[in-house]
């Protein structure tokens, strides 16, 4: 049931923000304190335009706003239900030189949960750009923002053979492959190839991740290459479409 001050009437005097952040801003003030708790309705627009004095086109825009962050699910017809307490994690990545990705890397914390060999079959051979029956280091697990953030994406890592001594240092591993590579060989990664596509997102993933089963996601592959342009690692993160916001900075040459 809706809280109290949900049903009291709390007409809005002129805001600086629009009226639509303000009443998305109030509505989730008690989402966060459990009025409505996780399971509950939300009003109806009818109820939250006579609630905060606003047209339900207001309404809408700030409902939107919730759907958005991952707090309510809608449906036509059946009003909207509250989800999650918490916004979800929105991740965006701003890169404009190789300098700004290494350094992103190094803040997103990556937990090796898993890692095994694997020898390339021909679609795995595709996607890491090598020849078929390679045995590749591949390790598995979540990255997040920070230490003991929320998951933002699930990591593999596949290490090229050349550089495969680094398994007995992957155990609890939490930080970036590439580093170890670079420590334990006495080489410098010189250049980072990225690619993008929408992707399947596999419901197990899904779950990990706090995703919308059946969804869609970003899958973005980084090629790791030395300074002499040999190939050191592949780094594939799948992120859930709906939290993830990739921008990129163009500088003209001078």
């Amino acid at each position: 049931m809706p809280g109290k001050d949900m049903q009291a009437g709390r007409r809005l005097t002129r805001p600086a923000a629009p009226r639509y952040r303000t009443v998305a801003d109030a509505l989730r003030r008690d989402i966060a304190a459990g009025v409505p708790a996780v399971g509950d309705m939300l009003p109806t627009e009818d109820e939250l335009c006579r609630t905060f004095g606003v047209s339900r086109h207001t309404i809408r825009i700030a409902l939107d706003a919730l759907k958005a962050e991952g707090l309510i699910r809608s449906r036509q017809g059946a009003g909207s239900r509250v989800i999650r307490r918490v916004p979800q994690v929105h991740y965006t990545i701003t890169v404009s030189s190789l300098e700004e990705l290494i350094q992103y890397t190094t803040e997103v914390h990556y937990t090796v949960t898993r890692f095994a060999f694997v020898v390339a079959d021909a679609k795995l051979a595709e996607r890491l750009g090598c020849r078929a029956g390679e045995r590749w280091l591949r390790t598995e697990g979540l990255s997040t923002m920070g230490a003991g953030g929320e998951p933002i994406c699930w990591t593999e890592v596949f290490v090229h053979p050349d550089y495969a001594g680094i398994a007995p240092r992957l155990s609890g591993r939490d930080g970036p492959i590439y580093a170890v590579i670079e420590a334990m060989y006495q080489v410098t990664i010189g250049e980072v190839h990225q690619a993008l596509r929408v992707a399947a997102m596999p419901r197990e993933t899904a779950a990990l991740l706090a995703s919308e089963p059946g969804g869609m996601a970003i899958e973005i592959s980084r090629f790791y290459r030395l300074d002499d342009g040999r190939m050191a690692q592949v780094a594939v993160n799948l992120h859930p479409a709906e939290r993830f916001r990739y921008e990129l900075t163009l500088r003209r040459r001078n």
